[in-house]
């Protein structure tokens, strides 16, 4: 059939033809409409979730950045000590009481949860004077985490001034050797002649020091044919300045006391008293959770406290320490400190720490008490007399450093295991009766007699108040060193 439309021709076939041209273009239309549309759906989800890893990044970062400040502000709050190892133990345990999330951000639209960043800080490394440490910052939003990490040194600069020069003998006033042998440097800071009266001149095997003008006639050398002056000591500035006695450190307060506690029937604490006086006592183990405080710690007839500290330094404050015949043996990896605050009083054949590590004790005696010690009585530790005199006599020492500021100290036969430290500025200190010391003595003045010998050695406990370390130690400043920051590949 034929149409004629305004003179035109059209075919029915033609007709079809045209409509479905056009079903066809419309469909493709919109296959190209909900393409464009996913497309555009797609593009908007991952640019959600870059926005998201990126602020991700930023929380991260953020996190960072405030507990840095914290750790800043931890490092001017923590109180420097002279014990480098105690002051960066002090140190990370600051570190790790900080809060470890911080989530002081804005709720995100489409995400239940607060963003945030966890932290966390490592310790890399503690040597000398140097904490190195590594804090974390990882930033989480919704499904997105990325971390950042940044390392940081806390460095301790120590001044010199007043440190332990390497001399055998270094006094305020005299020296006077009357027999035995020094192997090392003696010193004066005192000017004047005569300062150093040796009877022979072979007793000295090292070099003598004295002020600047006194050189010439400082050391006098007592030979039989007559006495003569050692040909020009050297000059004392060379060796540093005289160094101070650290100050007595304040008895603590408040430490725990124990309840009354029975062993098989008998009271080992009694009304605040330790008492290892009774064979159901002995070998007794006091497990120190906290530092403690008793009235008198007493023991007898050979027997035996085993003191355990744990993995932490402990203290503990004694009026009297009494061990009129026994022992104290110190256990676990923390050092014990043990403060009198009345006197000591040693007994026959009793022992502290005996041939324990010597870092591990130390004893600060209060007052003008007196410390004395004889026979093969010990103690494996340092020992500081505020004011006390200190007589170790026939074997009997304390194996570890002596600081007093007491006027006498006498050492009479035995013989010291290891080098270490007399340090009493106010005192005489003298050697007699084939005493033998390695180390350094630091004193008022110096008096060796009868066979005795003083040889110099570097300073083998150089860590905590009684120490070389405890002298010289004094700290000019701390300083932080940061690391660039870094991102790491792997969130946990």
């Amino acid at each position: 059939m034929k149409k004629w439309i305004k003179n035109q021709y059209i075919s029915t076939n033609e007709s079809g033809y045209m409509l479905v041209t056009v079903v066809l273009i419309i469909t493709i239309i919109a296959i190209l409409g909900v393409s464009i549309i996913s497309m555009t759906l797609n593009s908007v989800k991952t640019s959600t979730r870059e926005q998201h890893d990126q602020s991700a990044f930023y929380i991260a970062e953020a996190g960072l950045t405030v507990k840095m400040e914290e750790v800043k502000q931890i490092i001017d709050n923590t109180e420097v000590i002279s014990d480098s190892s105690a002051y960066f133990e002090n140190l990370f345990e600051a570190f790790e009481q900080l809060d470890k999330e911080y989530n002081q951000f804005e709720m995100v639209s489409g995400i239940s949860e607060r963003p945030y960043a966890a932290i966390t800080i490592e310790e890399v490394a503690d040597q000398e004077n140097t904490g190195t440490y590594v804090m974390t910052s990882a930033g989480h939003i919704g499904t997105n985490a990325r971390k950042l990490e940044q390392t940081f040194e806390v460095n301790r600069t120590q001044n010199n001034e007043g440190s332990i020069p390497e001399m055998a003998v270094l006094v305020q006033e005299t020296i006077y050797a009357d027999n035995g042998t020094i192997t090392g440097d003696i010193g004066t800071v005192m000017p004047g002649d005569d300062t150093m009266v040796i009877s022979r001149e072979e007793i000295v095997n090292g070099d003598y020091f004295a002020p600047r003008g006194s050189e010439a006639r400082a050391a006098k050398i007592l030979n039989r044919g007559g006495s003569v002056f050692y040909p020009g000591a050297n000059d004392i500035a060379e060796k540093g300045g005289y160094p101070e006695l650290p100050p007595f450190p304040d008895i603590p307060a408040g430490y725990s006391v124990l309840p009354d506690t029975e062993v098989n029937g008998f009271h080992v604490v009694n009304d605040g008293s330790l008492l290892i006086t009774d064979y159901r006592a002995n070998n007794y183990t006091l497990n120190m959770d906290d530092n403690l405080a008793f009235k008198n710690m007493a023991f007898n007839a050979n027997r035996v406290l085993n003191i355990h500290t744990g993995d932490s330094d402990k203290a503990i404050v004694v009026d009297h320490l009494d061990m009129e015949n026994g022992h104290i043996n110190i256990t676990g990896t923390g050092k014990l400190t043990i403060y009198v605050t009345d006197r000591i009083t040693f007994g026959s054949g009793s022992t502290i720490n005996n041939h324990g590590d010597v870092k591990q004790l130390d004893i600060f005696l209060e007052g003008n008490q007196e410390l004395k010690l004889a026979g093969s009585q010990t103690i494996f530790g340092s020992v500081y007399a505020e004011n006390g005199e200190i007589d170790l006599g026939a074997g009997a020492g304390v194996k570890g450093n002596i600081f007093s500021g007491g006027n006498h100290i006498k050492i009479s036969g035995g013989s010291w295991a290891a080098p270490t430290l007399i340090f009493a500025p106010n005192a005489e200190v003298s050697l007699t009766g084939g005493a033998a010391v390695r180390g350094a003595i630091i004193a008022h003045s110096y008096h060796m007699s009868g066979g005795a010998t003083m040889i110099w050695e570097e300073l083998q406990y150089t860590e905590g108040p009684i120490s070389s370390g405890g002298i010289s130690g004094d700290v000019e400043e701390v300083q932080l060193e940061l690391s660039p920051v870094y991102e790491s590949e792997s969130v946990e």
